[in-house]
């Protein structure tokens, strides 16, 4: 009924079927008692809707509300129409699967955006990885707080577990009007990863990827000397895993993290100008002078493409403190 559905008193509580009306939907107490409430199926339709913190409120069905705040738990698989301000967690799917926002999702600095990776596509289930799918007017999603990967301790990993190779990359919020803002961090899964992977934040026009990484470009077999010097100075001046840093030079890293690992020998070679590895090791200024030539090498990545970046820096010196 819909009392249970504005009070949501205990955990466990399911709901469904068709529900109309302007009343404001509830999950959880004020005063923080734990509480959960499950919309299993049909259409429920509500002027606004709040998840108060300690809530978990799962949406398997379709959920109608101008604004839905949330400072709990939010997830499930089946879609929001209206507009989410997250403060809380959002964890979508119903491990793993795919919750889709029809209007816009904006994260405040205390959100997580939590998602589980069990394979290499969206979906439902075992052999796939949560996604954020934000549609419809306006169709945006602005980012914000914690993003949180997981790759154990679920069901389905733990049936058969999943680790991502390097290079490997997951769409985790996709959103037709836009994607804007950053996130503050990254927490790297406590298992599941790799040795030598880590996870980066790959930001796109219209999605949000997870990309793995070398922890170490340096590190990467099969580079040449200059290549490795190059790789460690780029090391050296590598934002934080997932933090924007407001500059070109985010342009750039974007770039290395979706590409495959076989280009990056090449791209160093661009970045570089293929100067000499014992310049680029010379001073112990190199990682702020390359990251200022970092800048103007990702407007180009910005304007066309890394391809078009590829007039060497053959100006970046070391021995005189300048890069021109």
């Amino acid at each position: 009924g819909l009392e249970s559905c504005r009070h949501a008193a205990r955990p466990g509580n399911r709901a469904q079927g068709d529900i109309s009306g302007g009343a404001t939907l509830q999950v959880g107490a004020a005063d923080g008692a734990a509480a959960g409430l499950t919309l299993q199926s049909g259409t429920q339709s509500f002027g606004a809707a709040t998840v108060q913190s300690n809530a978990a409120f799962t949406v398997n069905s379709r959920l109608e509300a101008a604004a839905l705040v949330n400072a709990g738990t939010l997830g499930g698989g089946g879609t929001i129409v209206g507009g989410v301000l997250n403060g809380g967690v959002v964890a979508p799917g119903n491990s793993p699967g795919v919750l889709t926002v029809s209007g816009s999702v904006e994260n405040l600095s205390t959100a997580t955006l939590r998602v589980e990776i069990d394979g290499p596509s969206a979906g439902t289930g075992d052999g796939y990885h949560d996604q954020l799918a934000v549609t419809g007017s306006p169709g945006t999603f602005i980012a914000g707080g914690v993003i949180e990967p997981v790759l154990r301790g679920f069901a389905e990993a733990d049936a058969s577990p999943y680790t991502p190779v390097l290079g490997q990359k997951f769409a985790v919020v996709t959103a037709s009007g836009g994607v804007s803002g950053g996130f503050s961090s990254l927490t790297q899964p406590a298992s599941g990863l790799a040795s030598g992977t880590r996870f980066d934040v790959a930001y796109g026009s219209n999605a949000v990827y997870l990309a793995t990484t070398p922890t170490s470009y340096a590190a990467l077999g099969g580079l040449t000397a200059n290549q490795r010097a190059v790789a460690a100075a780029f090391d050296s001046a590598r934002p934080a895993a997932g933090v924007l840093t407001g500059g070109d030079v985010d342009t750039l890293y974007n770039a290395f993290y979706l590409m495959e690992p076989a280009a990056a020998g090449a791209a160093l070679d661009q970045l570089s100008g293929v100067v000499h590895a014992e310049a680029l090791a010379a001073t112990a200024g190199t990682a702020r002078l390359f990251g200022e030539a970092l800048g103007a090498r990702a407007a180009a990545v910005r304007r066309g493409g890394l391809a078009l970046a590829a007039r060497p820096l053959t100006s970046f010196a070391v021995a005189n403190g300048a890069a021109a």
